[in-house]
């Protein structure tokens, strides 16, 4: 025989896990467009510094976190060395070789912020 609190407190439980959801999802929401209009005419101007005191805008924000690793990444420039380089790749200049590492920024710092918030939604 179940308890007749239990009900009760799964429904607790569930808007609780709801609320936190909701709560998360609205403070690292931001407005997308707008946010990458103003990024692409700051980078349009060569202005980096201004791109990343924007990113730190929105601390908890996984787009800005993304756009300002990405721009740290741009700002390191091409590895020189790169040992994992042979003598045939020494000189590609590719979009893939060129772009991975700003790509892996990216993704690291997207998934860093994206992982709170989709842990609470599959709780909710």
């Amino acid at each position: 025989m179940v308890p007749s609190f239990v009900p009760w407190l799964m429904v607790v439980t569930g808007v609780a896990l709801g609320v936190s959801y909701v709560l998360r999802a609205f403070r690292v929401g931001l407005n997308a467009d707008a946010f990458t209009a103003v990024v692409r005419k700051l980078l349009d101007a060569a202005n980096a510094d201004r791109v990343i005191k924007l990113t730190r805008a929105a601390p908890d924000s996984p787009l800005a976190a993304a756009a300002r690793a990405a721009v740290v990444a741009c700002a390191r420039g091409l590895p020189q060395g790169d040992p994992a380089a042979d003598y045939r790749r020494a000189g590609d200049l590719s979009s893939d070789h060129v772009l991975a590492p700003v790509r892996a920024a990216w993704d690291a710092a997207f998934e860093a912020l994206a992982r709170p918030v989709r842990v609470a939604r599959y709780a909710a």
